[in-house]
């Protein structure tokens, strides 16, 4: 399955993209209450948390990954 969740680019909510589609948003990814100045209610409002949500334009690692030690050649 294709993963269609983002992170607004303005506010930091959660949202989908087949809830919040925006032809004006000048290459941004917004959400819901950026377009529309309310929430659409498909689902419960939620800020986007780096270790709770995969989202499409924002950079994922797996969760072993903050536990890495990478040593320095330096």
């Amino acid at each position: 399955m294709i993963n269609m969740w983002f992170c607004c680019d303005n506010c930091g909510n959660l949202d989908h993209l087949r809830c919040s589609v925006s032809e004006n948003s000048g290459g941004q990814q917004l959400c819901g209450r950026c377009i529309h100045g309310e929430w659409h209610g498909a689902f419960p409002e939620e800020k986007y948390d780096p270790h709770l949500h995969e989202v499409i334009n924002r950079p994922t690692l797996p969760e072993f990954a903050d536990s890495i030690s990478i040593p320095s050649f330096g």
